[in-house]
């Protein structure tokens, strides 16, 4: 009961001061409209050249940025589709992490999904970061994954375990997925309500986009002709058992991230990709592996300026209509009704 006071009048305290905090909105700083109609490897090649000409720098945790995000319209978060951000002052939640290349291979995979779920992709870019800067010993590890693709904008996805965090160190000591854990702390509940009012059930990305093209930009449906864009339910991620044990001793710390990330080179296989194809399924599918290509850079581009979007989970359920019966899972909706609202007039404003 204590601590569940003391972060509430927290929040209430400084929730006002960040809310005058100066805007951190603006455009991208980024803006070539000829971009998206390159290859997905010319645009793998100018993200890279863009990390690599700011290595060794990295963005910051902001504690006033991450409430000033209570005030903001985070709608750019699902709708906005570059690869470069759309507004300036850095990413409020996932602020710093480390940045390489990746492929997907999926040679071995014998599921009827489509798209870069069915043929992989050669031009990915990853992301390793911690959610929130390292707060009463939790360290809360999650990835962004971009598939680029010729002639258009890429796919993303998103994948933690919680964002509650864990005590230990090892980014790898738990499987990832795009459906993350229901929070159980009480200002891990805050952003999650935040996050419900831009898209519900909050804590879900879909995934219907990755299967729609191919890295080659080629659509899987054609207009002229009936078919299915077939994708699973849920991802799971499942890290390298051997990069488990080689950083089960990892420090719970951003240094410790980085001194990790460090020790990792090109042509690693970081994750075993597996799909829950129904919500009532046990037996995963599995689709391949992510490898990466490069080694793991961190760098302000990467923090400030590099984008991943949210794909809204509605898309799947658009196509999917059945997966939404009875959600069970993670209950912040928008529109909660006032007697499940946070008792705290400034929070209530989220």
């Amino acid at each position: 009961m204590t601590n569940y006071v003391f972060h509430l009048l927290h929040w209430c305290l400084l929730l006002p001061a960040a809310l005058a905090w100066p805007n951190l909105g603006g455009d991208a700083t980024y803006d070539d409209s000829s971009y998206e109609y390159l290859t997905a490897a010319e645009k793998e090649t100018i993200l890279w050249e863009k990390v690599q000409e700011t290595a060794g720098t990295k963005g910051s945790f902001s504690p006033f940025r991450l409430l000033q995000m209570f005030s903001k319209d985070l709608s750019p978060t699902v709708d906005h589709y570059s690869d470069f951000i759309p507004y300036e002052g850095g990413k409020p939640f996932h602020s710093v992490g480390a940045v390489a290349t990746v492929k997907f291979d999926t040679s071995d995979n014998n599921s009827t999904f489509t798209g870069i779920f069915a043929e992989g992709s050669h031009h990915g870019v990853i992301r390793l970061s911690l959610a929130l800067g390292i707060a009463n010993s939790k360290y809360v590890p999650g990835l962004a994954l971009k598939f680029l693709r010729n002639g258009m904008y890429s796919a993303n996805v998103m994948a933690m375990e919680s964002i509650d965090g864990q005590e230990s160190g090892n980014f790898f000591e738990r499987d990832f997925s795009n459906h993350i854990t229901e929070a159980k702390l009480f200002t891990r509940k805050i952003l999650e309500r935040k996050f419900a009012r831009t898209y519900a059930p909050p804590g879900m990305v879909g995934l219907s986009d990755i299967a729609s093209f191919t890295e080659q930009g080629s659509p899987v449906c054609q207009d002229e002709e009936p078919c299915d864009i077939v994708f699973p339910y849920e991802l799971i991620l499942k890290p390298n058992p051997m990069l488990r044990e080689q950083f089960v001793d990892a420090a719970p710390s951003e240094e410790g991230l980085e001194e990790l990330v460090s020790a990792i080179p090109a042509g690693t296989k970081l994750y075993d990709v597996y799909a829950r194809a129904e919500p009532q399924d046990t037996d995963l599918i599995p689709l391949g592996t992510l490898e990466t290509t490069s080694e793991f850079l961190y760098s302000k581009f990467g923090d400030n300026e590099l984008f991943f979007r949210h794909q809204r989970i509605t898309d799947d359920f658009a196509l999917r209509p059945e997966w939404n019966t009875n959600q069970r899972r993670r209950g912040l909706r928008t529109g909660d009704n006032d007697s499940d609202s946070i008792k705290c007039p400034m929070l209530n404003r989220i």
